[in-house]
C-alpha cells in the first residue's frame, strides 16, 4: 500500500496544480465561446475512466552467481488480458492540450510465466522443475501533451512506473524458492481519443511499461549474501507492451471552446 499511496500523493498534487490553471482559465471566459462564432469541443476538464486490453510481457531472469553453471538465464513471455482506471486533468491552449494522468493496471490471469526444464538446462537443471515469473500492482503517472481537431485528440505520454515483480520455482506442484521485489521504471506511449459526446471520450491506447532490474534474494540462500555466496540469487527485469480500448468521462462537458474566426 506504501507504493499506492505514494502514487496517488504525487498525481494528486499534479492534479490539483492543473486544476488550478483550468479553473482560472474557464473563470477568465476561455471555455465560453463567441456569440456570434462557430463552437468546437474543449478537451479542458477532469476525466475519469476505465479500459480494457491485451498485453504482452517480458520476464528477463539471470543468475548472479556463475554457480552451478548448470542453472542457466531464461526470458519467458506471455499474451494476457489487462483491465485499468485512470484519473487526469487537462487544459486545451489552441490546438494543444496539455495534462497530468495516473493509472492503475491489473490482470485477468495470475500473470504466471512457465519454462519447464527436462534436461535442457534451462532455469534449473532438475527435469520437471517449473520457473514462474510475473508483473502485477502496476502504477503509472506522467503528463500528457496532444494536439486537438474539435472532437479528435491525438496525444502522446509518459513517466513513471513502479510495480510488483514475483518469481518462483516449483517442484512436482510445491513451491520451494520464491521471491517478490518491488520495482521503480518508466513508461511511455501515446494514443487517439474522441468524444462521443460532450462528456463521453472513447480512445484507443499503447503502452509500454519498463520496470527495471533489480536483484531478487532467494529464500533457498537462508541470506547469504549474493554474490558471491548465495547460489540462487537472481538479477529479474519485467516489462510490458500494451494496447487497450478507454472510456473516459470528462467532468466540464458543457463547455465549448470559440472557434477562430477565418
Amino acid at each position: 500500500m506504501t507504493r499506492l499511496n505514494a502514487t496517488l500523493r504525487v498525481s494528486s498534487v499534479a492534479i490539483g496544480l492543473l486544476a488550478g490553471t483550468t479553473s482560472i482559465a474557464l473563470a477568465d471566459g476561455y471555455g465560453r465561446s463567441a456569440p456570434s462564432a462557430p463552437t468546437i469541443y474543449n478537451w479542458t476538464g477532469f476525466y475519469v475512466g476505465g479500459s480494457v486490453g491485451g498485453a504482452w510481457e517480458n520476464i528477463d531472469w539471470r543468475y548472479e552467481n556463475s554457480l552451478p553453471a548448470t542453472f542457466r538465464s531464461f526470458s519467458p513471455t506471455k499474451d494476457l488480458g489487462v483491465y485499468g482506471g485512470h484519473i487526469g486533468a487537462q487544459i486545451q491552449f489552441g490546438t494543444i492540450v496539455v495534462g497530468v494522468e495516473a493509472g492503475g493496471i491489473g490482470h485477468f490471469d495470475d500473470g504466471d510465466f512457465a519454462s519447464t526444464v527436462s534436461g535442457a538446462g534451462h532455469c534449473s537443471p532438475v527435469a520437471g522443475e517449473v520457473c514462474f515469473g510475473r508483473m502485477k500492482e502496476i502504477f503509472t503517472v506522467g503528463p500528457r501533451l496532444g494536439l486537438a481537431w474539435d472532437k479528435w485528440l491525438v496525444y502522446g505520454t509518459g513517466g513513471w512506473a513502479t510495480g510488483k515483480v514475483d518469481t518462483k520455482r516449483m517442484l512436482v506442484g510445491t513451491t520451494f524458492d520464491e521471491t517478490s521485489q518491488e520495482q521503480d521504471g518508466w513508461f511511455a506511449g501515446g494514443g487517439v481519443e474522441y468524444a462521443l459526446t460532450q462528456n463521453l471520450i472513447f480512445g484507443v491506447e499503447y503502452q509500454h511499461i519498463d520496470l527495471g532490474n533489480e536483484l531478487h534474494w532467494s529464500t533457498v540462500d537462508a541470506g547469504a549474501p549474493c554474490p558471491p555466496v548465495g547460489v540462487y540469487c537472481r538479477d529479474v527485469g519485467a516489462s510490458e507492451d500494451i494496447v487497450r480500448a478507454r472510456l473516459s468521462y470528462k467532468f466540464y462537458g458543457t463547455e465549448a471552446r470559440a472557434a477562430p474566426l477565418k
